[in-house]
């Protein structure tokens, strides 16, 4: 057991380290490359910080460990939104962009209720992993469509002037660590599960989730120091968006699994989390410290839940 909890530890702190990496190194060659600050931020923040999930589920998927590949992702988006939008909130309040509003959440929404829908039946075929990677794709490019130039400031770091060379070498590393950091929290995970008679699932959507959302928590506690709260909000969002239809797409097409340790508390609970967040970036339009603290707790009722 021991070495089980050895392996996690190190899995999250390699999933960190790694995380990190590839967000700053890929942020600094799009500007190397000259990309607006734009579509560098759109893309690299939220794929930099999914990263973690990417790797970890599709690992799972094809060494055949299907609940932790759907548990991870579900898990991740439940504590996207509960945990560090909640923290966010409870810190700084957070406001919204409008662009966000018309076309980030809702297609976070439909996401989340397409794959909860997908996922509930205890299968993921390859068809539905193509499904969810079409409409999640097809949401983004509206989303492009869209935003203006402005919308999205990429505060990870100042770019300097390092060559897109220096910067490809770093890159790598960071995906170097993110393997490592996967391997080792999907072994732990399994022998954790197996050690204290906990299934998979409920491992995933806990340990193996906060473990691939450190990226996350860590953004997000940046933007705040900063004063950047879209940015915060931006992340959350663009993770969430992009577990669904990058991670479980990508996942099952590779090799699709079964999600029958999945159970409709679960499900049900990334759906309202998703719903609450969406509704409250309509009215009242931002979010206040209130709101984190009612995420927070809600959290703890989810994690209490599900080891009673």
């Amino acid at each position: 057991m021991l070495l089980d909890l050895i392996a996690v530890f190190g899995g999250c702190v390699f999933l960190y380290i790694g995380g990190n990496t590839l967000l700053d190194s890929a942020v600094r060659i799009g500007r190397s490359l000259h990309w607006s600050d734009a579509i560098t931020g759109l893309v690299v923040v939220s794929l930099g910080t999914s990263a973690p999930e990417l790797f970890v589920s599709t690992g799972s998927a094809l060494q055949g460990f299907g609940d932790i590949a759907a548990g991870n992702v579900v898990g991740s988006n439940t504590v996207n939104i509960a945990l560090v939008l909640g923290l966010g909130a409870l810190l700084y309040p957070l406001p919204i962009d409008a662009i966000l509003r018309t076309t980030q959440f809702p297609l976070m929404l439909l996401a989340t209720v397409l794959a909860s829908y997908l996922l509930a039946d205890g299968h993921f075929t390859r068809g539905e992993a193509i499904l969810l990677f079409a409409v999640v794709a097809a949401g983004l490019a509206y989303t492009f469509y869209r935003l203006p130039q402005s919308a999205i400031e990429v505060t990870m770091a100042e770019q300097g002037n390092s060559s897109v060379g220096k910067n490809a070498l770093h890159l790598a590393m960071g995906v170097a660590g993110l393997i490592i950091g996967a391997e080792l929290l999907i072994v732990g995970g399994v022998g954790l599960s197996r050690n204290f008679g906990i299934s998979e699932a409920v491992i995933a959507l806990t340990v193996t989730a906060l473990g691939t959302s450190l990226p996350e928590i860590a953004a997000t506690v940046m933007a705040i120091s900063r004063k950047q709260g879209q940015l915060a909000v931006g992340n959350v969002l663009g993770s969430n968006v992009l577990n669904i239809g990058l991670v479980l797409g990508v996942a099952g097409t590779i090799a699709p699994f079964s999600t029958q340790g999945l159970d409709s508390f679960s499900l049900g609970s990334m759906l309202a989390f998703a719903l609450f967040a969406t509704m409250l970036a309509f009215k009242p339009g931002h979010y206040p410290r209130w709101s984190g603290a009612i995420l927070l707790i809600a959290y703890l009722v989810y994690l209490t839940y599900l080891f009673q």
